[in-house]
């Protein structure tokens, strides 16, 4: 209260000794604030009210707006009305879910000079109806040491001579990584090697190799086809692999499937005794089909070796699906109903 007080004795006349300050000492001063609140203070006193103009180093922050729109609109007015003499030394966004159009050539080379990048979605479009088949090769020399979070569609991995291809084990920190349409260029193998992955989304694709045993969180959703080999074996194959699964999300489509493998109920589990929850999401019914049930026994089969495990059901379609006597009995205090969840100036004074 002293250090108040004597402050305001010394400053009684009210002097505004920001203003007094030199240009440089107060472009610094602001170099540290993000560009919105620069605006706000520049637009205090006449005496600095364009000195955002020359401001060397942008923050923009899309989480100091009330909206998307908002950000945009800003970034497009600073950014066209800053004074173009003053180079602009330093950039600094923030804005979640950035989407880019653009000639894959052109997008790789900025892609891999963003080395503090921690998601990215790339997803390639082939001109013309026929292409040949020939997808674009996803390029080893990106360079994103922080990155965690990949989804890729439709590229090629290269082997390089090798049986296998293996594009992710530059980037250390790999925490979620999603695959769909690719395909490995001269080997029939995807390695995914990582201490840190903990979601991976292979719709479509064939999985091998015994590395399952390190999974905890599992969501299985495969579809009917009139034409396949041997579905029913190879999801059960994957089960048989799940050693340390702690939760499951089955489509009721997949339990569908499952359900064909001979002798089923015989079938004795030599994993998921670590788990902890499954999740069973009701498919709908598909048009000039019955509705797909949940079979019988196949819930107690999968609870063989963790029968205490919590099962949620996740009727998406109310009535649609319907849970077997028996397995309705067996797991009757620990199956839980969910309903889904319906859930013309440069800054304005408002924002």
């Amino acid at each position: 209260m002293k250090k108040l007080r004597h402050c305001e004795e010394e400053n009684k006349e009210g002097e505004d000794r920001l203003s007094d300050l030199s240009d440089c000492l107060l472009l610094r001063i602001l170099s540290f604030l993000n560009a919105k609140h620069v605006v706000q203070t520049c637009i205090l006193s006449k005496r600095y009210e364009h000195l955002w103009k020359h401001i060397p180093t942008l923050i923009l922050q899309a989480s100091t707006f009330a909206t998307l729109k908002q950000f945009s609109k800003f970034v497009s007015k600073i950014l066209t009305l800053r004074d173009t003499s003053t180079a602009l030394l330093a950039l600094d966004l923030h804005r979640p879910g950035i989407s880019v159009c653009a000639d894959s050539a052109l997008i790789f080379p900025h892609v891999s000079s963003c080395q503090f990048l921690t998601s990215l979605k790339l997803l390639v479009y082939h001109r013309g109806l026929y292409y040949n088949n020939q997808k674009t090769v996803f390029p080893k020399a990106l360079n994103l040491p922080v990155l965690t979070n990949l989804d890729l569609t439709s590229f090629a991995f290269s082997s390089d001579g090798n049986d296998y291809a293996e594009p992710f084990s530059a980037f250390g920190r790999l925490n979620s990584l999603a695959v769909r349409d690719c395909t490995v260029k001269d080997a029939r193998i995807l390695n995914i090697s990582s201490e840190t992955l903990v979601n991976l989304d292979t719709p479509d694709q064939q999985i091998c190799g015994s590395g399952l045993s390190s999974v905890k969180h599992v969501n299985i959703a495969a579809d009917i086809h009139f034409h396949w080999e041997e579905p029913p074996m190879v999801l059960l194959s994957w089960l048989q692999g799940l050693a340390n699964v702690k939760s499951l999300t089955f489509s009721s489509t997949t339990l569908q499937i499952l359900s064909l493998v001979p002798d089923l109920p015989e079938v004795k589990l030599h994993s998921l005794c670590n788990l902890k929850s499954m999740e069973i999401k009701l498919a709908p019914p598909q048009a000039g089909y019955e509705p797909p049930p949940i079979l019988d026994g196949i819930v107690k089969f999968l609870l063989q070796n963790s029968p205490s495990a919590k099962v949620d059901i996740t009727p998406k379609y109310l009535g649609a699906c319907k849970l077997d006597q028996e397995d309705k009995s067996s797991n009757e205090d620990k199956a839980e109903k969910h309903q889904p969840n319906t859930n013309s100036q440069l800054l304005d004074k408002g924002q």
